[in-house]
């Protein structure tokens, strides 16, 4: 199936009852392997629309059935799942049990030569080291990114690659390329018409805008389509991220009262999803909008808000503990052998009527795989928005919004 086609139909309410067909079917024909890869595609759509308890049961069904399993395939699957789980710590601002999750998914694609898998998790690596302004980290895990990309050739995860290097160059304030990368993100997004890469490119187009070319009118426009494209994806996270990075780029516009409205609905998306670090940020930019209007009792409000959600956060995620497992992960990478797969045992040849069963399933599931799309974030988070940094994707990211 080829990108275009594949992320046209994003339609995430068809793609969550064919879903669940996918799982009535596998259940009625005991079809263990089936209903394994049912509950994974059920828990990616739930993390999408943000529901991340929800996500994370369907997670945890789908690694029973896998988790004993020795053949290859499954052990690729439990490789995703815990890239999913992740990805759902990575959203919730939990960044050192994210890097756990996806260390773990890493080894487990680099036994299986899964390069086109670890393309994801090491895009997602980048992603937080930008969000933790580990800027070295993000680099390198951009360049990784980069070098899979050039030699799969995949027009998607060049896109994916060029806004990692995008996501990692601006926190060095590196702006040299920068128009180039983020051309090349635009273009191939809208010739295959996938609306949350289309929106990661606007996001980074703006933050390009305020930072380095100092149009700040021309930013509008671009958070501006960075938020539609983002409300087409379905992608609770980067909707609330899109919101303040519309809201700053009013800000900085002087237009304050566009600024508060943005700012408003990014913190009411925020607290529902439970998206911290974004209601955190948002926070802080409505401190210094107050500020400027000489309203002091409110900006010290806000001001006083920012600082209890900060500690919350903080208490979820310790930098230092982060650093030390990368340098561990490093190091067992560096040493481990990789697994001959030649000696795997081989899959036992499915009966014909297995075969014709596995044929029905696999039409559905194809179906939900075509109306998902990019749904299928196996993918990135999205971090968000920020002068300094961006919370996931979902793909590559910081986002625009001063923190």
């Amino acid at each position: 199936m080829s990108n275009r086609s594949r992320s046209k139909a994003v339609n995430p309410e068809r793609a969550m009852t064919l879903a669940g067909q996918s799982v009535d079917l596998a259940r009625r024909i005991k079809f263990d392997f089936g209903l394994g890869v049912a509950y994974r595609l059920t828990g990616v759509l739930y993390t999408g629309k943000g529901d991340f308890n929800a996500g994370e049961e369907y997670f945890n069904k789908s690694l029973e059935l896998f988790k004993n399993k020795k053949d290859s395939r499954s052990a690729r699957y439990r490789g995703m799942l815990q890239h999913n789980f992740g990805v759902i710590y990575h959203y919730k601002g939990q960044y050192d049990s994210a890097v756990i999750c996806y260390q773990k998914a890493a080894k487990v694609y680099k036994e299986l030569k899964e390069d086109g898998l670890l393309f994801l998790t090491y895009n997602n690596l980048s992603t937080l080291y930008t969000q933790i302004l580990d800027n070295k980290n993000a680099l390198k895990y951009a360049k990784e990114c980069m070098e899979i990309s050039d030699r799969l050739k995949d027009p998607f995860k060049i896109s994916v690659a060029s806004l990692a290097m995008a996501s990692a160059k601006s926190e060095l304030k590196d702006y040299g390329g920068m128009d180039t990368l983020l051309d090349k993100v635009i273009q191939i997004s809208r010739r295959n018409g996938n609306y949350y890469m289309l929106g990661m490119g606007y996001k980074f187009l703006g933050k390009y805008q305020m930072e380095s070319l100092n149009d700040k009118r021309a930013s509008i426009g671009s958070c501006r389509a960075a938020l539609d494209n983002m409300i087409k994806a379905g992608n609770v996270y980067e909707i609330a991220g899109a919101n303040q990075n519309l809201g700053y780029s009013y800000f900085i516009n002087g237009d304050n009262e566009q600024a508060v409205r943005y700012y408003k609905i990014a913190i009411e998306q925020s607290k529902k999803s439970g998206l911290s670090k974004i209601e955190q940020y948002t926070v802080k930019n409505l401190s210094e909008l107050e500020e400027k209007r000489k309203n002091f009792p409110a900006a010290y409000g806000y001001l006083k808000d920012y600082m209890i959600i900060n500690d919350s956060v903080i208490a979820k995620t310790n930098q230092e503990n982060i650093q030390a497992l990368e340098a561990k992960y490093q190091s067992e990478i560096k040493d481990a052998r990789i697994s001959q797969l030649n000696n795997e045992k081989q899959i036992q040849v499915l009966s014909l009527k297995q075969k014709l069963t596995l044929n029905y399933f696999l039409i559905i599931f194809a179906a939900s795989l075509l109306i998902v799309g990019f749904l299928g974030l196996e993918f990135s988070p999205s971090p968000v928005v920020g002068k300094t940094n961006g919370l996931i994707t979902a793909t590559a990211n910081t986002g625009t919004g001063k923190r």
